[in-house]
């Protein structure tokens, strides 16, 4: 998710309003996947801040409606 996130903000503002809206579609998605037992694995393709990218990344994990636990499990165990 965060990957994607951080192009909304590089992008000129017609392109940016598009990746917004992607953006929803992608946490809806990603929000059906674990309501449905997918398994969810963290990362992020970002270059630079890599670390903090991926603090970022369980933020929006747990936004999507996963718990802190299994926000846990996808950024150790499954990874």
């Amino acid at each position: 998710l965060i990957g994607y996130e951080v192009t909304i903000g590089r992008a000129a503002p017609a392109l940016a309003e598009r990746r917004r809206a992607a953006f929803a579609r992608m946490q809806a998605v990603a929000a059906r996947a674990v309501r449905s037992g997918v398994a969810i694995l963290t990362g992020t393709d970002v270059i630079g801040d890599e670390g903090e990218m991926l603090w970022r990344e369980l933020e929006r994990l747990v936004a999507i409606g996963m718990t802190p636990t299994q926000v846990l499990t996808a950024a150790t165990l499954t990874s």
